[in-house]
């Protein structure tokens, strides 16, 4: 009866903490994920477990994995963080916004380079990321956005230049 158990000793990379668990063969790693994250009261989408150089998935078992009694588990905190290129179209200078929250309103990210750059006011500059103007309220994580992608930043009369050019709209004023 024995057989159909083991226990697997769970060492924390921050802390070098080490828990045993005890489960089934059969058991689906994504429960003793759960059980790890109540234990430290952690989300377990910032935690990382590796087995033998290899992430573990939720549906993964001891058996699919060829564990045995004993074998150590490490637990990663993976840190929430990316670095943002922000390019100016006029004279094309990057500013690199590293983030630590992919929870941050853009509005954020704005304010910091119009302090950078020494502009006016915000209100006269378009921030735009794979071809949208991002909005006040807009965050890393609702945009998808991973590390290192670029957000362009033109005046309002770039921007509409820019526009004429991409959909070939003219100016119907003559």
């Amino acid at each position: 009866m024995s057989e159909l158990y083991l226990t697997l000793v769970v060492i924390a990379d921050e802390n070098a903490s080490e828990l045993h668990f005890r489960l089934k063969f059969k058991l689906k790693m994504k429960k003793l994920k759960e059980a790890y994250r109540k234990r430290f009261n952690l989300q377990v989408e910032t935690l990382k477990f590796v087995y033998n150089d290899r992430i573990i998935n939720d549906d993964d078992t001891p058996e699919m994995l060829d564990m045995k009694n004993g074998e150590i588990i490490d637990v990663y905190l993976e840190k929430e963080h990316l670095v943002l290129k922000v390019i100016d179209a006029n004279d094309m200078s990057e500013l690199h916004i590293k983030t630590n929250s992919l929870d941050l309103k853009l509005i954020k990210l704005k304010k910091l380079y119009i302090d950078v750059k020494g502009v006016n006011e915000v209100d006269l500059l378009k921030f735009i990321y794979d071809g949208h103007v991002l909005n006040d309220d807009d965050t890393p994580k609702s945009l998808e956005m991973k590390d290192q992608d670029v957000i362009k930043v033109y005046s309002n009369n770039q921007y509409f230049s820019q526009l004429i050019k991409e959909y070939n709209f003219y100016d119907l004023k003559h």
